[in-house]
C-alpha cells in the first residue's frame, strides 16, 4: 500500500508498507503405526494375545487359539490352517474388524501360520 506523498520543502516523501502471508505445508496421513497382526484367545479382542511383525510358519504355542484378531498399518496378513504356510487360508486386511467368534471363519481356534503381504 502507498500513501500519499508528503511535500516537504523540496522532498516528498512516500511511504511503502508490505504485507505478505504464508500458508503451512499440507499434512499428510500416514498409516497407524507398523504393520503389526495381533492375534487374541478370545472375542473382541481379549485373553491371551500373539502380536506379530513379520511371517511366521510355526504359531508354536499360539496354534489354534486365535479367536478374534486386529491388523494394524498398511499391510495384509494371509492366516493359514496349517504350518509352513499352507492349508486352508484367509486374508486379513486392516479395513476390517475381526471381533466375532466367526470373524476368522473355519479358521477360528484353527491358526498354525501366518504371512505378511501386500494389500
Amino acid at each position: 500500500m502507498v500513501s500519499p506523498g508528503l511535500v516537504s520543502g523540496n522532498s516528498v516523501t512516500t511511504t511503502t508498507t508490505t504485507t505478505t502471508s504464508t500458508t503451512p505445508n499440507p499434512t499428510t496421513t500416514t498409516p497407524s503405526g507398523p504393520c503389526k497382526l495381533i492375534l487374541y484367545s478370545k472375542t473382541y479382542n481379549r485373553g491371551a494375545e500373539e502380536t506379530l511383525l513379520d511371517s511366521s510358519d510355526d504359531l508354536g504355542e499360539f496354534q489354534d487359539q486365535a479367536v478374534s484378531a486386529m491388523v494394524t498399518g498398511s499391510c495384509c496378513w494371509t492366516v493359514f490352517s496349517e504350518t509352513s504356510f499352507t492349508g486352508q487360508s484367509m486374508q486379513l486386511s486392516p479395513a476390517e474388524r475381526y471381533t466375532g467368534v466367526l470373524s476368522l471363519q473355519n479358521l477360528r481356534r484353527n491358526l498354525k501360520s501366518v504371512k505378511k503381504t501386500t494389500c
